[in-house]
């Protein structure tokens, strides 16, 4: 049945009040109604969009329902879609990864390579890290740069952060391609040289090893003692968690899904040993603050109420970042498991901790998919538990 005209009259003072209140057929309806009368602009395709995307079903063809539409919104209106086809995208290059449609992503992606929102961008970015896509991402991003670094809306130094994540994504694609990668292979530092002209001295050399060691080194509890320093023992934490990203790599986990994980449990780590925080310099910058807090012991393993405050961090309205949250979460039961093998907690500190982590799924689905994860990426976050809980 044909909707009445004032159903998809934008114009009229009841329309969002009708359009709220319809089902997805009429919401349909409405949109390539309202998209057919020409009166289609920037704020009614998002809210539209938006709406439709919220309450679809499931599956590969409902999926393609929504992507006809956005098809059709490129297609009649072009600047429409020119402005607000970067949110529209995000759900399509998370339909295509839910429905293992991998192949359509580069064509998805090449949107980007003329977009300078980077806070856009980054919610992409991480996606593709999570799913170990640099490669993917990489050429996008690197036709971006010259123009971001002309935006006029942007602070100066996002243009350098941007240049970094490429070369951060650079890394793990070079690990992932090259079988025996080299800190000082000439070839990696000339293709990053133009995002990282200099990597910390002594961070490749540094973590290369570790970050593709087969096994890790014989860690002792010595290791974390808190005789050692502050100094010491933030390297020796950092250098511990490089080792589980290359333990979590040879059992198939995306190098950039892990080094969420280790940038989130690091922080955790250190702000309850009382050492202060210390970014490890994924590309060579790192600021260190300390404490004068006189440290008896160290725990590896992170306290809910430590790693629950910096995981909230992750789920902000504003500059939220859904896999970080997500690869951490997903990825607790294999660090502790990792310190288990290592000598360095029991199976009893272990059972423990995976007893007071656990609510950190609860609701973990919704808040996820609010903050705009893939269903593929939530699936991954509740197996990893169910397959704890199975133990």
């Amino acid at each position: 049945m044909q909707p009445k005209k004032k159903q998809f009259d934008p114009d009229a003072d009841d329309f969002w009040d009708i359009f709220g209140e319809a089902g997805l057929e009429q919401k349909i309806e409405t949109f390539l109604a309202v998209l057919d009368s020409g009166k289609m602009d920037e704020e009614l395709a998002f809210e539209m969009l938006e709406e439709i995307v919220n309450i679809l079903p499931e599956g590969a063809d409902q999926h393609a329902r929504y992507a006809e539409l956005v098809w059709r919104l490129r297609e009649k209106a072009p600047e429409v879609y020119k402005k607000e086809g970067k949110y529209f995208l995000r759900s399509l290059i998370s339909f295509a990864i839910e429905d293992d449609r991998w192949d359509e992503i580069p064509s998805l992606l090449d949107f980007f390579r003329n977009e300078t929102d980077v806070d856009i961008y980054y919610n992409i970015v991480y996606q593709m890290a999570y799913h170990g896509l640099e490669k993917l991402i990489v050429p996008v991003m690197a036709d971006a740069l010259p123009k971001i670094k002309t935006a006029p809306d942007l602070v100066e130094w996002a243009a350098d952060e941007f240049a970094s994540e490429i070369g951060r994504l650079m890394l793990w694609d070079y690990l992932n391609t090259n079988p025996t990668p080299a800190p000082q292979d000439s070839a990696f530092l000339a293709a990053t040289a133009p995002y990282i002209p200099q990597w910390k001295e002594g961070w490749l050399e540094r973590f290369i090893p570790r970050l593709t060691a087969r096994a890790p080194s014989e860690w002792k509890s010595a290791d974390f003692s808190s005789s050692l320093g502050n100094e010491q023992l933030q390297t020796n934490i950092h250098n511990l968690l490089a080792e589980f990203v290359a333990d979590q790599h040879w059992r198939g986990i995306p190098y950039g899904r892990a080094d969420m994980a280790w940038e989130q449990i690091a922080i955790a780590i250190v702000k309850q040993a009382g050492i202060g925080q210390t970014k490890k310099g994924r590309s060579g910058k790192s600021k260190e603050q300390r404490s004068t807090k006189s440290v008896q012991t160290i725990s590896l393993i992170p306290a809910y109420g430590t790693l629950d405050r910096s995981l909230v961090d992750l789920a902000q309205f504003l500059g939220a970042k859904p896999f970080h949250l997500a690869a951490t979460i997903e990825l607790l039961p294999a660090y502790l498991r990792f310190l288990t093998r290592l000598g360095l907690a029991t199976e009893e500190e272990t059972a423990r901790a995976l007893h007071n982590l656990r609510p950190l799924t609860n609701n973990i689905s919704r808040t996820l998919k609010y903050y705009g994860a893939d269903g593929r990426c939530i699936a991954n976050v509740l197996a990893a538990w169910e397959e704890e809980k199975a133990r």
